[in-house]
């Protein structure tokens, strides 16, 4: 059914003239935008224990499924910088935490902003970063 909706954009679908499609109740007619909602996905309970906390150790071992983490969208719309940006990540937070030491400048949670279809800290992150000792050997 989504392979003959307009892909005009990359996160929102619309239904193509003089189709519907039944998803659930009630059905969706031609014309309605169809759109993941990304942050719901991202924070279900039952895909996420503790859904809010941040606990970048539970991708270890076990990545997600295809379907429960999106943050570059997916299909033929995916983002196109997906995999460079993932590289770039890792090469940067590498030396990052290789050299320094990070924790939060605050024990209080950020508020969360919508910037378009992602979310992110309202006011930016602060963090103290600290020299780790030098390796011997």
């Amino acid at each position: 059914m989504l392979d003959r909706a307009d892909h005009s954009s990359p996160t929102v679908y619309t239904m193509p003239s003089g189709v519907s499609a039944c998803l659930t109740n009630p059905s969706l007619p031609a014309g309605t935008d169809v759109a993941p909602a990304m942050w719901l996905t991202h924070t279900r309970p039952d895909l996420y224990p503790e859904p809010y906390a941040f606990r970048p150790d539970r991708f270890l071992g076990r990545p997600p499924s295809t379907f429960a983490w999106i943050p570059f969208g997916g299909g033929v719309r995916r983002c196109l910088g997906a995999a460079f940006a993932e590289m770039e990540m890792r090469v940067v937070l590498t030396a990052i935490v290789r050299h320094r030491a990070l924790r939060a400048a605050t024990r209080h949670a950020e508020r969360v902003a919508r910037r378009n279809v992602t979310f992110s800290p309202r006011h930016g992150t602060r963090i103290l970063a600290a020299a780790r000792p030098r390796r011997v050997g």
